[in-house]
């Protein structure tokens, strides 16, 4: 171990340029998280602020280890000669050397010639996929508490299992990943920097407004931003973006079959290291669960009874199965609207949290690029992962759907007391769907998402918000 972690103080700039610059050699651009995460280390080295633990979770392939990469290279590079640095794949410590966590930080405490208590400088551990080592939770608070001069910035592919700890949510400062929206692709594959402000605006006239009118004469006055950015992109990149580009290590691929093998390896990661080692499933379980992803894919509320006997499986350990998927991040589940009882009773809406997996299996099952109905699938994993990044996760709303036929796809319900059914598709969309939602539920409006014009209906209440600006936010 100790050979170990000398390699990796030796390789570190090595490691760093493999996951902060692109082929030419140029610094890659930063993602928002990137820029908050420099502000943590900034106020620490300035005594400004306490807090010196962040953890960044997300799902795996949305770009965790190039925001740590990021994080080591601005720090060495801001204050290299004021600190320490240790950057440790725990992958690598447990499944590789046979290592972990507690044992590699030892042999750290060696090289420095000091404990973690009598530390001069500020250090930094920057830590990939802690989840590997089961004990990383203990490891990582006891280092926290027996030093000020200790700094933690680790990324864990469970977003539950990061978060369940009772001490580590009130030391640590928790920032999830997501995939890509679509400005952040333009930005990391052509190096089209976002305009400053237009998401917050766009939110705020989308979803803050008392009534259809305002938020479509808000987003009127907002359309000279909209049409200026517009104006830099090539519209027809959005297809690569829904099918490919919402994973940050395919935002550049082009060959079907290399997105095909990619995204298949990624599941096949969950399955054998988060899903195997974080539950308690067996084999015949973990076996089906490509089958389970290919059916939701094909059909995202079908009862779990429906899935149990498709794929026998007793319904109790499906149910306890699809939880655990939504925990890892790789399906977001969308509960049905009503009471308690019914929440359980009706089966749950799932989403991929990446449009790319559903276009995946999809593929699988030879399913045509041009099916409308398959690609209104992919907008609705979107339209979810919008709301569940900046909605559900922020704790600002419950984002919700309306078992049965005839209404519309969601409902947003927010904080605030709003209450906005939402109808996503491409096409043209009618608002009766959203009519019927709206009457259901004492909407404040209804807003239908799809390739139309900005609009508005005054008599129904409804905002019709194009597709093309629905993806600015």
């Amino acid at each position: 171990m100790l050979g170990h972690v000398n390699q990796q103080l030796a390789n570190a700039n090595a490691w760093v340029s493999s996951f902060t610059k692109d082929e030419q050699g140029d610094p890659l651009p930063a993602r928002h998280i990137a820029i908050k995460a420099q502000q943590y280390i900034d106020e620490y080295m300035a005594a400004k602020s306490t807090r010196r633990w962040v953890i960044v979770p997300g799902l795996r392939g949305v770009g965790k280890t190039t925001i740590l990469a990021q994080q080591y290279k601005y720090t060495q590079e801001k204050y290299g000669n004021r600190a320490n640095l240790l950057h440790l794949s725990l992958h690598d410590v447990v499944n590789v050397v046979g290592g972990n966590l507690n044992l590699a930080i030892q042999q750290y405490e060696q090289i420095l010639a000091s404990s973690v208590e009598h530390l001069k400088k500020p250090t930094f551990l920057f830590l990939d996929e802690v989840q590997e080592d089961e004990k990383w939770a203990d490891v990582l608070f006891s280092l926290h508490e027996r030093s000020r001069n200790i700094f933690i910035f680790c990324t864990g592919s469970s977003a539950t299992r990061l978060r369940t700890n009772a001490n580590i949510v009130r030391r640590s400062h928790i920032e999830p990943l997501y995939p890509l929206n679509y400005t952040e692709y333009q930005m990391l594959r052509f190096g089209l920097m976002p305009e400053i402000g237009l998401k917050a605006s766009l939110k705020e006239a989308v979803f803050a407004s008392k009534d259809a009118a305002e938020a479509h004469s808000r987003l009127t006055n907002i359309l000279p931003s909209i049409r200026s950015y517009r104006a830099k992109i090539d519209a027809s990149t959005f297809t690569h973006f829904m099918y490919t580009g919402s994973l940050p290590f395919l935002v550049n691929e082009t060959n079907p079959a290399q997105v095909y093998n990619g995204i298949i390896s990624l599941i096949e990661r969950i399955v054998n290291e988060d899903l195997a080692k974080g539950y308690n499933f067996d084999s015949p379980t973990l076996n089906a669960v490509q089958s389970l992803l290919f059916m939701l894919a094909d059909g995202d509320t079908l009862s779990r009874k429906s899935l149990s006997s498709a794929l026998g499986i007793d319904v109790r350990v499906l149910g306890e199965l699809l939880d655990a998927l939504v925990k890892t991040e790789l399906l977001i589940g969308v509960p049905a609207r009503g009471s308690t009882t019914i929440a359980v009773t009706k089966p749950r809406k799932y989403l991929f949290m990446s449009p790319a997996i559903r276009a995946t299996f999809h593929q699988i099952a030879g399913v045509s690029a041009t099916d409308q109905a398959r690609k209104g699938e992919l907008l609705e994993d979107l339209v979810g992962l919008y709301m569940y990044r900046e909605f559900v996760t922020k704790r600002l709303a419950s984002f919700t759907y309306n078992a049965g036929e005839g209404h519309a796809d969601f409902i947003l319900q927010t904080t605030a007391g709003a209450r906005i059914p939402i109808e996503v598709g491409l096409g043209k969309k009618t608002v009766r769907q959203v009519v019927t939602t709206m009457k259901e539920v004492k909407s404040t409006y209804g807003i239908v998402i799809s390739s139309t014009s900005l609009g508005v209906s005054a008599s129904n209440n409804i905002l019709f918000l194009p597709l093309s600006i629905f993806y600015l936010m």
